[in-house]
């Protein structure tokens, strides 16, 4: 019973700090931008080119789910996860921090 009560309560913690999500920059704007993949165009690449503009340390590979996450209706009927099709709209969320 005690080991219920601790998982509980961890799990409590867990939720109550955002599950793990990082919090918005106090001094950032959050830009949103509308990606049309071309022909040649990989998920891998197109996270490397925003995550150039974003000014707020992510990890790529953290900031390339984001991009699957968002766009869940672009990839839902997909075989493979990430497969992208030229004329897909992917929508882009980046951090811009002002100094």
């Amino acid at each position: 019973m005690k080991n219920l009560f601790v998982i509980a309560v961890l799990l409590l913690a867990y939720i109550s700090i955002g599950a793990g999500e990082p919090a918005q920059p106090n001094d950032a704007e959050l830009v949103s931008v509308v990606h049309i993949v071309r022909a040649g165009d990989t998920l891998d690449a197109i996270a490397a080119k925003y995550m150039q503009q974003n000014t707020v340390v992510e990890d790529i590979r953290e900031f390339r789910e984001s991009i699957i996450e968002q766009n869940k209706d672009v990839f839902a009927d997909r075989r493979q996860r990430a497969m992208l099709m030229p004329g897909d709209r992917l929508h882009v969320n980046y951090w811009v921090r002002h100094e």
